[in-house]
């Protein structure tokens, strides 16, 4: 009967862990919503905007703060710290499989041009910039003119604090310890690759999507693996007393 109950969990087992044994991601949904956007370097007139004020840009994205921020295996297999992106603006989709980090601990100019601002600390994931430049995105037309969009990018900025204390890829962020915490959609015009059109949504709120109750039940497997394993080596060692 233990051997039978030993086959099944460790079955379970193989299961969850043919994923990835080491893996550390974590799942997060996001959201944030349109607070201005630039026009080259210009705030855009209502005329230029592509979206309202206040339009919510919503999703999710894996993340794996002990990953390299891009790497890929020998089999081809590609890691990174960003990852599953996928996220929607009024009806309209994007999604990237792989994408990329940033990480800067007192490392990052807010302001090249005054050389007296101080230089802080910067967490950036980008869909862009990564190993598959998979971005999968969607246009707009403002003015008679198509803008691509080309990248989506989340950042947490400390202008006056200190949220990190090295350069490895940290957890998320509070709120409050950040400071700053953006969303910015980057466009090019189709036509004009030097005219670009970028939407900021503030504040982005991310928070972790619980385990799926697959994973959880997988988990509880492993603990009654080992709790077999023990009943098993215990009732072994009774009968060899009894011989």
């Amino acid at each position: 009967m233990l051997r039978r109950q030993h086959f099944i969990l460790a079955a379970m087992a193989a299961v969850g862990f043919g994923q990835d044994a080491s893996a550390t991601f974590v799942s997060y949904s996001f959201s944030a919503n349109v607070t201005q956007e630039v026009r080259g370097n210009m705030l855009a007139s209502s005329e230029e905007s592509f979206f309202a004020l206040g339009t919510l840009i919503s999703g999710s994205f894996t993340y794996d703060n002990e990953a390299a921020v891009v790497a890929s295996g020998p089999d081809g297999t590609i890691y990174a710290s960003l990852s599953n992106l996928t996220g929607s603006i009024d009806g309209m989709n994007f999604s990237d499989t792989n994408g990329s980090s940033l990480v800067s601990n007192n490392g990052f100019d807010l302001d090249p041009f005054d050389p007296n601002n101080p230089l802080i600390d910067l967490l950036a994931l980008a869909a862009d910039g990564g190993p598959d430049t998979s971005l999968q995105g969607f246009s707009v037309v403002s003015q008679s003119t198509q803008f691509d969009l080309v990248n989506v990018r989340m950042f947490w900025l400390s202008p006056s604090g200190d949220f990190l204390d090295d350069e490895s890829l940290p957890l998320m962020p509070a709120a409050e310890d950040a400071q700053i915490a953006r969303l910015a959609l980057d466009f090019v015009s189709a036509n004009d690759p030097t005219l670009n059109h970028t939407v900021f949504a503030e504040p982005l709120a991310v928070t972790p999507i619980p385990l799926p109750a697959a994973v959880w039940m997988m988990l509880s497997g492993v603990g009654a693996l080992r709790i077999v394993g023990r009943a098993s080596t215990k009732q072994g060692r009774i009968a060899a007393s009894r011989r």
